[in-house]
């Protein structure tokens, strides 16, 4: 078998004791159909998967299909479409089936699955809920069967599994624990035998492989009569209340896999061990009680067995008996440990003279739910459409539409299957020519990312409170987050003193924005035309550019106080004042002109409807929100 020189065996893979063990769960009970293994990058998610299909096909059932799904798949490729070659030889449309269906009964593994296009996202999703796609095409449409295991990848830090698709996937699995030091030892020689001898380290190990195999093949004929107990179904409804999981689905997924989990371990009835399990892959990452991030949170336990050991057995490998919970628990302390702010980062930008400060954020982990609705509606996040447009001739290939050229491109292939159905009823006697009418074409449509530059205005002047600057960089602090989910650019912008500074062109780089707002100091005047200015100025030489989607969030109270005029300083507090009003009330024009979106974050102890913040988002045309009071650190509940 060619691909099992390049993956490891199934049982020699170290760790992930819990995606293993779900992984062969999916084997015991086909409604099980999906496990997606998520996890930072280079931790063996897809080796892990590489491995299993191996093993599945080696051990388990030779014929079964396993499917590779590209992330830039076209639509005709998922479910279907005409098969050119049939068609024209019968003269009658003849339907191809795409991955899906050629995955039926099968295996289909998606890498990254997080980026997959919310439209095939959302085919996925229907196949995995109805066990089958419908293929319609050139007036022609066929049911075809698409029951399979989805396996996938995700990495959490780039962008979340589409919602709607992640409710219909049984095991979510969340690796965020990198390998104990004496693991990765072990892994890496391995590794080493593996490349020098394939053959040889595969051999080494097929004994266990089978062992693992039979133990699969027993639970397949016992599970139909593995009894789920009253007291095992009240403790998974009492985690799934606990944990507030949403619906009824994580509940079925829950208690079939503690069924599955327990036939694996040759037991007639669901135990404590199985309910653990499947409260930790099926209803824990369903939680809507959601922790701080930024706090080390419980990891999912992991069990001193190897995935399928009977309870009282010795390990069945060497791999499978290094499988213990003391996996990765030095990294959790290590972890802890590099979240602590030190003394000396705290106090970077302290001027000699203590006219200027730096306080760090407020970890501000639930920012103004409506402010949160804002960005997931006004941009897109909930619709999943966010960050594209539409393209004539250049981009990504989303779809194939009926049309007239007008300068786009045909897509050649669509073009001919369109016409093959009616070749022969249009050829004459003059050869075999394919005659193709204004009705066949088919034109291509693309799009391109168009992300969002968020444009951060930051007041940093000495008007802003302790604990008011430090809140509003915890909610900048969020926003940033959201920007680096959605591949989106920032700019940072300060002003304090006399004007305001550009700390950061426009850069993918959040962590730089982060750092940049982290050491922002404050004191001194309030030039918050300045920087209104300077966030223009940028946005429009981004629309230039192409970038059309620009958002300027001003934190600020609002109190403006230095003029853009040079020599403010020596004006009368009356004149500087007046002088003031008349530029703002200009800025907010030319801001309206340009169609430039704004939010004013309001950092005043107290909401006003007469505030200056108030005041300012009504001159921009733009959104307004009250930054809420914190309660001070010390009196924060318990995370």
């Amino acid at each position: 078998m060619l691909h099992s020189l390049y993956s490891l065996p199934f049982s020699a893979f170290l760790g992930y004791g819990m995606a293993r063990r779900a992984l062969l769960c999916t084997l015991v009970d086909p409604t099980l159909c999906g496990v997606v293994i998520s996890g930072p990058v280079g931790v063996g998610k897809s080796q892990l998967l590489s491995s299993f299909s191996q093993f599945v096909l080696a051990q388990i059932d030779p014929q079964m299909p396993v499917a590779r799904l590209p992330l830039g798949i076209t639509h005709d490729r998922l479910i279907g479409g005409i098969d050119f070659d049939a068609t024209i030889a019968h003269g009658t449309p003849v339907l191809q089936p795409g991955i899906l269906p050629a995955a039926n009964g099968g295996i289909l593994i998606v890498d990254n699955l997080p980026l997959l296009d919310p439209a095939t996202a959302a085919t996925i999703g229907q196949a995995l809920d109805s066990g089958m796609v419908n293929c319609q095409r050139e007036g022609f449409g066929q049911f075809f069967p698409a029951r399979f295991s989805l396996l996938a990848t995700a990495v959490p830090s780039e962008r979340p599994i589409q919602q709607a698709l992640a409710d219909k996937i049984p095991f979510l699995i969340a690796q965020e624990r990198r390998l104990p030091a004496e693991h990765v030892g072990r892994l890496l020689r391995l590794r080493q035998e593996f490349a020098a001898s394939p053959q040889q380290t595969t051999q080494r190990y097929s004994g266990h492989e089978q062992r693992i195999a039979e133990q699969v093949l027993n639970a397949r004929l016992s599970w139909p009569r593995v009894r789920v107990g009253d007291l095992a179904i009240e403790q998974l409804i009492e985690a799934a209340a606990a944990l507030q999981v949403a619906g009824q689905r994580g509940l079925i997924f829950a208690a079939k896999a503690a069924r599955a989990h327990a036939a694996l371990r040759q037991s007639m009835v669901v135990e404590e061990a199985d309910v653990s399990f499947a409260i930790a892959t099926v209803l824990a990452p369903r939680t809507q009680n959601i922790p701080d991030p930024t706090q080390p949170g419980p990891q999912q336990p992991e069990a001193e067995e190897p995935p399928i050991q009977q309870s009282g057995t010795a390990p069945t490998s060497e791999a499978a008996a290094s499988e213990t919970e003391a996996e990765g628990e030095g990294e959790q302390a290590e972890g802890r440990q590099d979240e602590q702010p030190t003394e000396e980062a705290s106090t970077i930008g302290e001027s000699q003279t203590g006219a200027e400060q730096l306080f760090d954020p407020i970890d501000f982990t639930a920012p103004i739910p409506p402010l949160l609705a804002f960005f997931q509606q006004a941009l897109g996040l909930e619709s999943g459409k966010r960050g594209t447009r539409k393209q004539v001739l250049r981009g990504r290939h989303v779809r194939t539409t009926e049309g007239e050229l007008a300068g786009r491109r045909i897509d050649l292939l669509s073009t001919l299957r369109a016409a093959a159905p009616h070749q022969q009823s249009r050829r004459s006697g003059d050869g075999d020519w394919i005659r193709i009418r204004k009705g066949d074409l088919r034109i291509k449509e693309f799009s391109e990312r168009a992300g969002t530059l968020f444009i951060f205005c930051v007041d940093s002047s000495g008007s802003m409170a302790t604990n008011r600057i430090r809140e509003a960089k915890g909610v900048a602090g969020r926003i940033l987050q959201t920007a680096y989910i959605s591949r989106d650019r920032v700019a940072m912008i300060g002003f304090r003193g006399s004007q305001a500074e550009l700390l950061l062109p426009p850069t993918s780089s959040v962590e730089r924005a982060k750092r940049s707002l982290d050491r922002m100091p404050t004191g001194g005047g309030t030039p918050l035309g300045s920087s209104l200015v300077m966030a223009l100025s940028i946005a429009e030489r981004e629309r230039i550019r192409g970038n059309e989607q620009a958002l300027v969030v001003i934190l600020t109270d609002g109190r403006a106080n230095v003029p853009l005029e040079p020599g403010s300083a020596a004006m009368i507090r009356e004149v500087r004042r007046k002088t003031v009003q008349e530029e703002m009330q200009k800025i907010g024009e030319a801001y309206r002109r340009a169609g430039v979106r704004s939010v004013v974050i309001d950092t005043r102890e107290r909401f006003s409807q007469n505030s200056d913040a108030v005041r300012l988002a009504e001159q921009l045309g733009g959104e307004y929100f009250f930054l809420p009071a914190l309660p001070p650190p010390a009196q924060l509940p318990p995370r």
